[in-house]
């Protein structure tokens, strides 16, 4: 069963939020005896802080794919290594052995650049067999023990890269998942912190704190107006109207915070 995929819920940049969550943290630690009433305590802003610090933390995908592709270069390093193993081994076979006998055939010998990288290894690690096994007559042919031992660590160098450059995907989807999840937390903290701020200072009747707590920006419902339009057109002989409503949401829209793209937090470690 394929495992669900998470969503972020929000619309601004990863970014946006981990600098609004600090920007509103100093405004909780200012009314930290207004929050307790809501629960928030010195223990409490500490927990969100390291909640904050933890995201700050994750490899970005930026991070990931650069250690993707470091992965992919050292397998066709290694993978390049192999083949030249490969095309030394049959030549020093063939010295010995005629290219019609049946020792050179088990061999197993194809066009190596066109093989699978897993084809590859299978018919590297068939003629490091039969070296090993022949090193007394192919010695003739150059062929030593320490020249056995280099050929061996070429191709288990190999192999471990081939398991290592599925697991950097794998360690990629993964990673993204969990960034968008511990994302997700930011911004439900946020709203929280936001919520309970504003709700205190409204009673109180000091708009200009209440204030310090509203998040500069909506999410965008783009998404869930093409989807409602498509679903009811309008009729044909409806002309298109301008409404104050479309012109708030190009502001939005146009919100740098806003960006779907994820942009990271100028952090320091």
């Amino acid at each position: 069963m394929a495992q669900t995929q998470i969503k972020r819920n929000f619309s601004g940049s990863y970014g946006s939020v981990y600098q609004m969550l600090g920007e509103k943290l100093v405004f909780v630690e200012r009314d930290a005896a207004e929050f307790v009433s809501f629960g928030i305590d010195a223990t409490k802003v500490t927990d969100i802080k390291t909640l904050r610090d933890a995201f700050r933390d994750t490899l970005t995908d930026n991070e990931i794919v650069g250690l993707q592709i470091d992965a992919t270069q050292a397998k066709m390093n290694a993978k390049i290594d192999v083949m030249r193993v490969l095309r030394s081994i049959y030549t020093q076979v063939s010295l010995v052995f005629d290219k019609t006998s049946g020792q050179y055939k088990s061999l197993g010998r194809k066009n190596i650049t066109s093989m699978t990288d897993i084809q590859l290894y299978n018919v590297a690690q068939i003629a490091l067999r039969f070296v090993t096994d022949n090193k007394t007559i192919l010695a003739t042919s150059g062929v030593t023990d320490n020249l056995i031992t280099q050929y061996t660590t070429k191709i288990s160098t190999y192999h471990d890269t081939l398991y290592n450059t599925t697991d950097k995907q794998a360690n990629r989807d993964i990673a993204t998942q969990n960034r968008i999840g511990k994302a997700n937390e930011l911004w439900s903290t946020l709203k929280n912190i936001c919520n309970i701020g504003q709700t205190i200072w409204k009673n109180d009747g000091d708009n200009a704190k209440a204030n310090d707590y509203k998040i500069p920006y909506k999410q965008s419902k783009k998404k869930a107006v093409t989807t409602a339009t498509a679903q009811t057109p309008a009729p044909a002989t409806t002309p298109p109207t301008t409404t104050a409503t479309s012109t708030q949401n190009n502001t939005t829209t146009n919100n740098p915070a806003n960006t779907e793209t994820p942009v990271e937090p100028p952090v320091n470690h």
